[in-house]
């Protein structure tokens, strides 16, 4: 398994054991697949979030003047720059939370699909480099051959 922040080196060492790096992208690769069959999912999602807002409402003899706020749940959603606030009653919190769950799981899972690419891509490049410095050495071998 990889640590975060600390290099193998596969040249500048003989320890250098590609093996590990195979058996990592193998991993890294299973994950991929089983992020990428997340978003095919055909279950809808909403994007948004839910709030609790409270608030005096300014007449003279109200509870709210005494420190009892009215209170209220909303249900807020974006479109583009606009943010839209919607009333909801308990009934409609309960039906909308799960489709923004789901929205909420995608977006982490996304994340999680961007720092695997990373990952395999440098995991790609020191095998690269590894594949790469064995040539040399054949390569190094062979003209000494030649010479001799």
């Amino acid at each position: 398994m990889l640590m975060k922040g600390k290099r193998r080196s596969s040249t500048t060492r003989r320890s250098y054991d590609p093996s590990r790096d195979r058996q990592d992208l193998c991993r890294l690769l299973a994950e991929y697949a089983r992020i990428v069959e997340a978003f095919n999912d055909h279950r809808s999602l909403l994007r948004g979030s839910f709030q609790r807002l409270v608030r005096r409402c300014g007449k003279k003899r109200c509870r709210c003047r005494r420190g009892s706020l009215h209170e209220s749940r909303v249900f807020v959603e974006r479109e583009g720059r606009r943010r839209r606030v919607h009333r909801t009653t308990i009934a409609e919190e309960a039906a909308l939370r799960k489709p923004l769950r789901r929205y909420q799981e995608l977006r982490r899972l996304r994340a999680r699909l961007s720092k695997i690419h990373a990952e395999v891509l440098s995991l790609c490049d020191r095998l690269r480099e590894h594949r790469l410095e064995e040539g040399r050495r054949i390569l190094s071998r062979w003209r000494k051959k030649r010479r001799a």
